[in-house]
């Protein structure tokens, strides 16, 4: 065993043959295959967020380094300062860009992190907080924002902060979609199936099509759903994190056309515990000024 190790390359990652050897060093041998797994998988990951990072700000980085030669040559004050101007909602998209980028990465290794995706996560109450952060964009836009919960918590297991980037990215995806003066609901409940309970996001608007559905949660796929008043579908960032998120809690995430209008977006976890009763209904809502 000594000397397979002392052979190895230094970023040999696969795993120990376990062929020949002792029957007594056999499970010392699958522990250390199983901390080898690991560790190839957390490098991948790292890998991955490196590749992402610079195929995505690699154009609004040389975008800017235009811009600011161009304010630099420019004769008058006026000219540099619209320059200027024009560089904000570039740095801006490369700033959230760059946050998202972040989540999916912590979305991608959560698998590798400790239990805390077993534990119990008050859905209403995070469900609650998500609406309180868009509330300020969802009167921006005069969209009618509510939140429909039971008022008895409804445990899900599972990581608070990734389940609360998750919903946030749906709810911001949703906000996108739908068009001035509609609604968006954020809801949460026991599912059909008995063990399981769904945090959900309805709005009013296009929908998606089959073919986008099917390819949710793939890296910098579009969205499919352009903003609303725009032709322009996102970097599909925010759904990939949806999608990490719930994979690594082993959970699902649907996305199904209503029947008049709008997309339901539903993620499904197993709950926390069993019997929730039959808690009356709470709502809150945000309705535009």
């Amino acid at each position: 065993m000594k000397d397979r190790l002392d052979l190895r390359e230094p970023d040999d990652r696969s795993r120990l043959d376990t062929t020949g050897l002792p029957r007594e060093v056999r499970p010392l041998v699958d522990a250390i295959n199983d901390l080898l797994e690991r560790h190839r998988e957390q490098g991948e990951a790292q890998r991955q967020f490196i590749d992402d990072a610079s195929h995505q700000l690699k154009t609004p980085i040389a975008v800017l380094r235009s811009q600011v030669d161009f304010a630099l040559r420019a004769d008058d004050h006026a000219t540099a300062r619209q320059t200027l101007e024009a560089m904000r909602p570039i740095i801006d998209r490369a700033a959230r860009m760059t946050t998202q980028l972040l989540a999916l990465a912590r979305a991608k290794n959560a698998s590798l992190m400790d239990g805390s995706q077993e534990a119990p996560t008050d859905l209403c109450r995070l469900l609650r907080d998500v609406a309180r952060l868009h509330f300020a964009e969802a009167r921006r836009m005069r969209i009618d924002l509510e939140v429909e919960v039971p008022e008895e918590p409804l445990f899900a297991r599972g990581s608070e902060p990734l389940l609360f980037e998750a919903v946030s990215n749906l709810l911001d995806n949703a906000l996108k979609a739908s068009p001035r003066g509609g609604s968006v609901t954020l809801r949460a409940g026991a599912a059909a199936s008995e063990g399981l309970v769904t945090a959900e996001v309805l709005d009013e608007g296009p929908g998606m099509d089959t073919v986008t559905v099917t390819r949710v949660g793939e890296r910098f796929g579009h969205s499919g759903r352009p903003e609303h008043g725009s032709d322009r579908s996102g970097t599909g960032l925010g759904l990939a994190i949806v999608a990490a998120i719930v994979q690594a809690h082993g959970g699902s995430v649907l996305f199904i056309n209503r029947p008049m209008q709008g997309l339901r977006a539903s993620i499904v976890l197993a709950a926390a515990q069993r019997d929730y009763g039959t808690a009356t209904e709470s709502r809150m809502k945000a309705r535009p000024r």
